[in-house]
């Protein structure tokens, strides 16, 4: 039996190939739980180095849509996500692609904050979701919350000193000083603050992180294994 939904798509396509048919479920039921890679501009990719000279732009992949685990009515604009078996690889998950609007490369550069923030964590026993920044994020939560969890700072930082300076531009295409968003960066802003001494943060936290991490890493890599095909499809 096949059906339609709002916009008229069939739940099967049919592909004739010859003389028998050939079904097959459209892509796009599946493309959800797989966000296609999008290409960089170049010269987004210029500003982010000239922000951040410590991102690696080589070991990040940014796709257009959320991951899997986030409903469509999630209020995140951004998440970034290690590879879930590419050691040093990140994903960055944009909801909506709007690369040339200000509002778009706000939000553009306060995830590769967090990409920054990734890589300088790693370590050699980091894969996928069992990741050092992952249990500090999530034992800084515990503590402060979200808007004022070390880690989301340094992003809001930067996000918030490239917006000042990108409105002076009415144009959305046009070249921002560079110098300017330099100078409107904090001096002395750091990208991933210290592990906090002990007795800081109880060990009990780090512990809730660990185990909420373990299971989902092992989810994580799963879901993302059986999504593969799908994504190299339709890049």
């Amino acid at each position: 039996m096949s059906g339609t939904d709002a916009a008229g798509r069939s739940d099967i396509n049919r592909v004739k190939t010859g003389s028998p048919a050939v079904y097959r479920l459209p892509l796009w039921r599946w493309q959800r739980w797989a966000p296609r890679s999008m290409p960089m501009p170049s010269a987004l990719n210029d500003q982010l180095r000239a922000l951040m000279p410590e991102l690696d732009l080589e070991r990040v992949e940014w796709c257009a849509g959320l991951p899997w685990f986030m409903g469509p009515r999630s209020r995140v604009s951004g998440m970034v996500l290690p590879h879930p078996w590419r050691r040093g690889r990140v994903r960055v998950f944009l909801r909506a692609w709007e690369r040339l609007s200000p509002e778009g490369q706000g939000l553009l550069i306060h995830e590769a904050v967090h990409a920054c923030q990734y890589q300088m964590a790693q370590r050699p026993w980091a894969l996928g979701l069992w990741h050092p920044f992952l249990l500090r994020y999530l034992a800084s939560w515990t503590r402060t919350g979200y808007l004022a969890n070390p880690l989301e700072l340094p992003a809001y930082r930067f996000e918030e000193a490239f917006m000042e300076a990108a409105f002076e531009h009415p144009d959305p295409e046009a070249e921002l000083d560079r110098e300017r968003l330099s100078m409107g960066t904090p001096p002395g802003l750091i990208l991933y603050p210290p592990w906090p001494g002990e007795g800081r943060e109880a060990w009990w936290r780090y512990a809730f992180a660990a185990l909420l991490l373990l299971p989902a890493a092992l989810l994580y890599a799963v879901v993302e294994l059986l999504a593969a095909p799908v994504r190299s499809i339709s890049r």
